[in-house]
């Protein structure tokens, strides 16, 4: 028997996220390194923090130190993303 593709209502069958997510610890050497980057309270690109605090998903560590309370706000100018640490 032969398969049918799936379509592209397959992410309405799927169940829907609920709830936190998992974050790392603010011990985590990754959160403490975009923590100290952004501690500046300035803002600063995606690409920029990749490169000075040695990351790859910013928005997921953004989201991570988020969850222990941190404001970071986030815009987008064009086609950048800009962070910036609230205090």
């Amino acid at each position: 028997m032969k398969r049918k593709p799936l379509g592209k209502g397959l992410s309405a069958l799927l169940p829907k996220k609920k709830g936190k997510i998992h974050a790392a610890s603010m011990e985590s050497p990754r959160c403490q390194r975009v923590f100290t980057f952004l501690s500046d309270l300035c803002e600063h690109s995606t690409r920029e923090i990749i490169r000075k605090a040695n990351v790859c998903a910013v928005n997921s560590v953004v989201d991570e130190i988020r969850e222990h309370g941190y404001d970071i706000r986030c815009r987008r100018v064009a086609d950048v993303w800009l962070y910036r640490m609230v205090a």
